[in-house]
């Protein structure tokens, strides 16, 4: 009979297991773990492949997922899912409440797909894409506010929005010759463009245009074809340096250039600043600042302003009211067609004391007394004359 033998280890080689700590038992890896432990820049890599719709729904997937989307930095807006759920939720509402809760430092996209039924669209500090195309299909009213801009961003807009009724810019820059060939644009506004280089104008369908706020001495803004222009207002200044008697009349042979332009529209609203800077520098030298004398003096340049002119209406904002005698005296003298004259005295006392009052109320008294005695050429005018106190 075969024998075996067995061979046993010492006690030296083999290791004490009461000493050894007992292993943990295995744990099955959760999928949801694995993605909750990923870091919070991979969390919203993930995001920006979503709408914003199922980002939002992570946030009931358990307490570590329930703020994460608030730090999202892309905001995906799918509009075609919110079409269906257009009967029960307002969109401008779920806007609102999601860029209040969003708490993220810095927002790479803000995207919007799917809205074909986008009529109006207000932009704040944005910078738009050469690369990406822009189909708003339904937009009729847009307005952009401080962002940079480009001319071949603009007629990317224009082409991608077939509708578009009205565009205001507002302290932007960037875009050098506005080119609007579209039928439906009618409603042009340009608002604060101080560190705007706009040259050129050119839109032969536009109704409306607005030019306001504050310029810089460099502004060599020209009205190129605005022939279907039926409104125009010019309430902008330039800031120019003291003693550069050149950027002066530059500007002044500017407005006067513009004010060429705009011969034949209807109505046309200047501001105190334009109108002062309208004048020619030569005669107001000339007339030692004497503007009643001046503007007898210019009656050629006026002749289709008297021929045409039906409605004025001037709005005093300061206590300089006498001023503006000499241009209503003109203009009742002058104008021929002219239907009504409205005088708005908006006058900002709220901090003078009661003698100051009585001394503007006084002169206020003396203009409208004046008005009244001042020759009209045309017979159907009237004159309305209102004041109000702040």
């Amino acid at each position: 009979m075969a024998e075996t033998s067995v061979h046993r280890k010492s006690s030296s080689d083999r290791p004490n297991r009461a000493d050894e700590p007992n292993p943990p038992p295995p744990t099955p890896l959760s999928p949801r773990d694995l993605i909750s432990a990923l870091p919070d820049a991979v969390i919203h890599r993930i995001f920006s492949f979503l709408p914003l719709q199922d980002v939002v729904k992570t946030s009931v997937l358990s307490k570590r997922w329930r703020p994460t989307w608030t730090t999202a930095t892309d905001l995906v807006f799918n509009g075609e899912i919110l079409a269906r759920l257009r009967s029960t939720l307002d969109f401008s509402s779920l806007i609102d409440s999601v860029l209040i809760q969003c708490i993220s430092p810095t927002v790479k996209r803000f995207h919007v797909t799917g809205f074909n039924w986008l009529v109006r669209l207000e932009v704040w500090v944005c910078c738009f894409s050469l690369g990406r195309s822009i189909r708003w299909p339904c937009l009729k009213i847009l307005v952009i506010v401080v962002s940079r801009l480009s001319d071949d961003i603009l007629e990317g807009i224009f082409r991608g929005c077939p509708v578009l009724e009205s565009l205001e810019l507002w302290s932007c820059w960037g875009v050098k010759n506005i080119m609007i060939d579209s039928t439906s644009v009618k409603n042009l506004v340009l608002f604060g463009l101080c560190d705007s280089n706009i040259q050129t104008i050119c839109a032969p369908h536009l109704l409306s245009l607005r030019i306001s706020g504050d310029w810089e001495p460099h502004a060599k803004l020209r009205l190129n074809d605005v022939s279907s222009l039926v409104e125009a207002k010019l309430d902008f200044s330039i800031r120019i340096p003291t003693g550069l008697p050149s950027d002066e009349r530059m500007c002044s042979h500017m407005l006067k250039e513009n004010l060429e332009k705009l011969c034949g529209v209807t109505t046309i609203t200047i501001g105190v600043w334009c109108l002062q800077y309208s004048l020619d520098e030569e005669s107001k030298e000339s007339f030692n600042c004497d503007e009643e004398d001046f503007l007898c003096s210019r009656k050629g340049n006026f002749q289709c302003l008297a021929k045409h002119l039906k409605r004025v209406e001037i709005t005093i904002d300061n206590f300089g009211l006498e001023r503006l005698l000499a241009l209503i005296k003109f203009l009742l003298g002058d104008a021929l067609a002219l239907e009504k004259m409205i005088i708005k005295a908006n006058l900002d006392m709220g901090h003078v004391q009661e003698r100051v009052r009585a001394t503007v109320l006084s002169k206020l008294l003396v203009v409208s007394q004046n008005m009244l005695s001042y020759r009209r050429a045309s017979k159907n005018a009237e004159v309305i004359f209102s004041h109000s106190f702040k």
